[in-house]
C-alpha cells in the first residue's frame, strides 16, 4: 500500500500527507475564561483533591468542608449553576506554610472534546512563611459544561 502511495504521489495522483495525514482529527484549543472565587483562605479539606462541582447541592456541601472551624462561617458564594460551575484543587496538608495552589489555564479541546484544567504549587518569594501546616487550595468558577474535565499539574514549586 505505501509503494502505491509513493507511486502515486510522484505521478501527481495524490499527495502523501492527502493520504496519511487529512483524515486525523485536528485538536482544537480555546481558552476558557475564569474567576477566582473569594474569599481565599487556608481549606479545612486535609487531602488533596481535583473537583468539578456542577450543582448547588454539591457546591453547599464542599464549601461546608471546606469552611469548617472557620467562626463565623463564611457565607456560600453565590453560583448559578444554570450558566456556571466550579473548578477546586485542594493539595492536602503539607508541611511548608509558604505553598499555594493557582490554577494557570483552562482549555477546551475538541479532540477529544474534554476540558483541561492546569495547575501549579507555587512558594511566595516575598512574604515570611510561618511554621505549621496548611491545606493550600483554590475554587474557580466558570462556564457551566458537561464535558469531561481533566486535570494536569504543571511543574510544582514556581516562585512567585
Amino acid at each position: 500500500m505505501a509503494i502505491a502511495c509513493l507511486f502515486l504521489a510522484g505521478c501527481g495522483g495524490a499527495s502523501i500527507s492527502l493520504l496519511f495525514f487529512d483524515d486525523l482529527p485536528q485538536d482544537h484549543v480555546q481558552v476558557l475564561p475564569f474567576q477566582k472565587i473569594s474569599p481565599t483562605f487556608d481549606s479545612a479539606i486535609g487531602a488533596q483533591r481535583l473537583v468539578v462541582i456542577r450543582d448547588i447541592v454539591a457546591w453547599d456541601a464542599l464549601w461546608r468542608e471546606h469552611t469548617a472551624g472557620i467562626l463565623p462561617s463564611p457565607p456560600l458564594p453565590p453560583i448559578n449553576f444554570s450558566q456556571n460551575m466550579v473548578i477546586g484543587v485542594f493539595l492536602g496538608r503539607g508541611s511548608n506554610a509558604c505553598k499555594d495552589v493557582k490554577i494557570e489555564s483552562i482549555l477546551e479541546h475538541t479532540r477529544p472534546h474534554r476540558i483541561e484544567v492546569n495547575f501549579r504549587e507555587i512558594l511566595a518569594s516575598n512574604s515570611t512563611c510561618a511554621t505549621g501546616l496548611r491545606n493550600p487550595s483554590t475554587l474557580v468558577v466558570l462556564t457551566y459544561s458537561f464535558l469531561p474535565v481533566e486535570f494536569f499539574q504543571k511543574n510544582p514549586m514556581q516562585i512567585l
